[in-house]
């Protein structure tokens, strides 16, 4: 546990290291931009680390676990790599300087996965519309606390959906629960999985009828 405490104290210690030297850069030069997404496709990230001897990527278009790309120092201190061929769809990433893993510090979209954090961002294009916001009117989602006997448990939480004017109607929804895999929490359906985006975007579509749903 104190093992623990200690990387997580390190790796808190270390994004503020990198924040307050973006902000540094920020006061003389233009932000840094990260990720940059091109017309063509391709997705362009970078990162101020000056004082850094290596920088790599990796992210969930990369096959199999622990794949990397190294990034590119600038005579400005700003490491950068472009990747090319993407598919339109929602993506996760982190780098690693100097052998410690980290976020994007230029990208205020910040995903957990139990114990871990990403980096996000979602390249547009036909195959990933149905996980943008829609354009049409949003379900609300909330937290519910509520015993759990059969876990003897006290407290446990679930996330519900309420789909659009769910307040101003008096119809009868269906239900729909889904359950989080092993080693996942009721928090991911959401901040990983994106379910509320896309349920809203099937009921404004007609490809799906108006239904709560509970996550859990």
């Amino acid at each position: 546990m104190e093992k623990m405490k200690e990387l997580i104290r390190v790796h808190i210690l270390f994004v503020l290291f990198l924040l307050v030297g973006q902000t540094a850069y920020a006061q003389q030069q233009e932000p840094v931009v990260s990720p940059e997404l091109h017309e063509s496709g391709d997705v362009t990230f970078r990162i101020l680390a000056t004082e850094a001897d290596t920088v790599s990527i990796s992210g969930s278009w990369m096959e199999g676990w622990g794949s990397f790309e190294l990034l590119e120092k600038g005579e400005d201190g700003i490491w950068s790599v472009t990747i090319t061929d993407m598919e339109p769809a929602y993506y996760n990433y982190t780098f690693t300087v100097d052998g410690v893993r980290t976020v994007d510090p230029s990208n205020p979209w910040v995903i957990r996965d139990v114990r871990n954090t990403f980096s996000a961002f979602i390249l547009p294009g036909e195959e990933s519309e149905h996980l943008q916001l829609s354009d049409g009117p949003n379900g609300t989602v909330q937290e519910v606390w509520y015993p759990s006997p059969s876990l003897s448990m006290d407290q446990r939480r679930m996330k519900v959906y309420l789909p659009p004017n769910y307040h101003e109607s008096n119809a009868s929804y269906p239900v729909l629960y889904i359950l989080h895999g092993a080693g996942g929490d009721e928090n991911a359906w959401t901040e990983l999985g994106l379910a509320n985006r896309i349920l809203d975007n099937l009921i404004n579509s007609g490809e799906a009828e108006p239904m709560i749903m509970v996550m859990t």
